[in-house]
């Protein structure tokens, strides 16, 4: 896994009860003996005016997501590897 891949994680709600499998980038890899990723939330809700902390994704080849979509910055969890369930992009 790279940074910068985008892959499908069970990425907790704010409440650190409940898990949705959403996409995220991978934004850093932690040391081998963690075996975690940070990742970033990736929504398809698109807003007609994007802030700072938000990064738009067009669709292409390289991400093979479905609908453009953004990043959001400040939506970041550190997820185990083998959490994640599908790598989008290489």
């Amino acid at each position: 896994m790279n940074i910068g891949d985008i892959v499908i994680v069970s990425f907790p709600f704010t409440n650190l009860v409940s898990f949705k499998a959403r996409p995220a980038v991978v934004i850093a890899e932690t040391p081998d003996e963690y075996k975690d990723v940070l990742v970033s939330l990736i929504t398809s809700v698109v807003p007609p005016q994007l802030n700072s902390l938000q990064i738009r994704l067009l669709t292409n080849e390289t991400n093979n997501l479905k609908v453009d979509s953004v990043i959001k910055v400040y939506r970041i969890a550190t997820i185990e590897n083998d959490k994640i369930s599908n790598r989008k992009t290489k």
